[in-house]
C-alpha cells in the first residue's frame, strides 16, 4: 500500500438485539483489506464515540449503538482517514 491512499469503509447496516450495529470491511483503493485499522462511529447529536479495530480480514463490528445518525471514520497508518457522514442506525423497538 502506498502512502496517501484512502481507506474506504464499506458500511452495510445491521440491527442487533436492543441496539443497532455498524459492520463492514476496510479496504484500500485497489480492494486489498486493511487489518488493524481503527473504525470510530461518533453519534451526531451527542458526540459519543464507539470504536473497533479491523481483524486480519479487514472486518469490523461496532455493536450496542443507540439509534441515531453517526459519522464513521476509518484510520490506519500510511493511509488518509476516510469519513462517511449521516449513517443511520436503528435499534429494534
Amino acid at each position: 500500500s502506498k502512502t496517501g491512499e484512502t481507506t474506504k469503509p464499506q458500511i452495510p447496516l445491521i440491527t442487533s438485539d436492543a441496539n443497532g450495529a455498524i459492520r463492514g470491511i476496510i479496504t484500500d483503493s485497489i480492494g486489498a483489506v486493511i487489518p488493524g485499522a481503527t473504525v470510530t462511529a461518533t453519534k451526531s447529536d451527542t458526540e459519543e464515540e464507539f470504536s473497533a479495530e479491523t481483524n486480519e480480514n479487514g472486518e469490523y463490528l461496532i455493536e450496542n449503538l443507540p439509534s441515531g445518525k453517526y459519522t464513521v471514520r476509518a484510520a490506519s497508518n500510511g493511509f488518509k482517514d476516510s469519513v462517511i457522514n449521516n449513517i443511520p442506525v436503528r435499534a429494534k423497538a
